[in-house]
């Protein structure tokens, strides 16, 4: 532990799509500090972490994002990106600059056509994914696409993968959307038996595409209530744009909570704590989560759509009062 260092490094995000379930450009607007990126991944090295994950908000939008890169790529460590790809034409020149520990980008589509992905993503956004995906190609840059399934593109799966593998992605991943308010209001979310029959067209795509890797983002459904992902096996950490150890990356400054930014998911500090100190927090943590859901799993007190387990944890830490789960 941990494998995967994921820093969200910033709240700030130059698109408002109708799905989003995190709290993006309210004030204060943070940008995480490079230097605590460099001191957090320095006082990482004898944990041996194999990659950096970096994600927002939008990441590219980081006021000294090409600062941030060079100082990520300056460790003996490799890194990936998460991004919407809106302003790619600029900022895959910071990432030709430090290729050597490139492992991947992630571009977000959520539809097949420009009619579909405009409606949630916004007006034109489909169109400079494209060219992200155009730039990936010239340079060498691996790259693959993820999806959050909604009522929106639940019948475009198929054409999404079909569209993904001519593009040359090397992957795809499928996410199951979580509530918020406002993709609730909008009819986006599945109810848990649209969600259940995604996960077996997924399957489906799995089986019977081979010129690409398609999967599904953890969080689907899971027979075994104690299943466990990359938080709770302390595989993969979460640091915030304010420098938060936080529990778990999907729970973490989620628009779905019943106040503006809800900070009850936060383990440490790491601007007053050191990483170790942080994660020997998250680790009791971690332990009084286990305890708790195997005393809830022995009294028989699991909702169906507990067997989620992304929605456990945010009925666990009171995320999603926007939803009766």
């Amino acid at each position: 532990m941990p494998e995967i260092i994921c820093f969200e490094v910033t709240n700030r995000c130059n698109l408002d799509c109708l799905h989003c379930n995190k709290v993006i450009n309210t004030q204060p607007v943070r940008d995480i500090p490079v230097q605590l990126v460099d001191r957090i991944l320095e006082e990482s090295k004898p944990f041996n972490p194999r990659v950096v994950a970096l994600t927002g908000g939008e990441p590219t939008v980081h006021k000294e994002f090409a600062r941030l890169v060079a100082t990520v790529a300056q460790h003996d460590i490799d890194y990936t990106l998460t991004t919407n790809g809106q302003n790619f034409r600029e900022t895959h020149k910071v990432l030709v600059r430090h290729a050597e520990r490139l492992k991947g980008i992630t571009l977000s589509l959520e539809g097949a056509t420009p009619w579909s992905n405009d409606k949630v993503r916004g007006s034109g956004s489909f169109e400079r994914v494209l060219d992200a995906m155009e730039l990936c190609r010239r340079h060498g840059i691996q790259f693959g696409l993820q999806t959050v399934v909604s009522t929106a593109n639940i019948d475009e799966l198929g054409a999404i993968t079909a569209l993904a593998a001519a593009q040359g992605a090397d992957q795809l991943n499928f996410i199951l959307m979580r509530p918020s308010p406002r993709n609730i209001q909008e009819g986006l979310l599945l109810d848990r038996e649209a969600a259940e029959a995604v996960e077996q067209r997924v399957a489906d795509l799995k089986q019977s595409i081979t010129n690409i890797k398609v999967d599904m983002t953890l969080g689907y459904y899971s027979p075994w209530p104690l299943f466990a992902c990359r938080p709770l096996g302390l595989a993969l950490i979460h640091v915030d744009y304010k420098g938060y150890l936080r529990f778990c990356p999907d729970v973490a400054n989620y628009r779905g909570a019943g106040v503006t930014e809800d900070d009850n998911d936060v383990v440490a500090d790491l601007n007053e704590q050191s990483l170790q100190r942080g994660l020997k927090a998250l680790a009791q943590r971690v332990a009084v989560f286990w305890q708790n859901k195997i005393d809830h799993t022995a009294m028989n007190d699991l909702a169906p759509t507990d067997y989620f387990p992304c929605y456990y944890c945010l009925r666990y830490f009171n995320k999603a009062d926007c939803m009766d789960l």
